[in-house]
């Protein structure tokens, strides 16, 4: 079951040097991280458990979003292509949907 979202209140801030920031920047995204707030908040509050902090979930649960997306798009393309009549070679237009509908008018007589 997902944890209830709480409310974030309270601020912490520190200074960084360019090359801190730089090296923070770039550690964050490539664990996966959505943000370096994110980053430094979960990194932080996993040290501060004795744990490492995992953005792998994240990561894989958008994957796969973005493969349902895909996939459903790629569903959508298909449905508009038969629709305006294109084939896999690239023809179709004004001809194949006239076709198409003289086709399904003989079968309704």
């Amino acid at each position: 079951m997902m944890p209830v979202l709480q409310h974030r209140n309270r601020l912490v801030s520190f200074r960084l040097t360019k090359e801190e920031h730089a090296l923070l920047k770039k550690k964050s995204a490539g664990m996966g991280a959505r943000s370096l707030s994110n980053f430094a908040r979960a990194t932080l509050l996993q040290q501060s458990k004795g744990g490492t902090a995992n953005f792998g979930d994240d990561l894989a649960t958008m994957s796969a979003r973005l493969w349902e997306l895909n996939r459903m798009l790629s569903e959508l393309s298909a449905l508009v292509d038969r629709l305006l009549g294109i084939d896999k070679n690239g023809s179709g237009g004004e001809n194949a949907l006239t076709t198409e509908a003289n086709s399904e008018e003989r079968e309704n007589v």
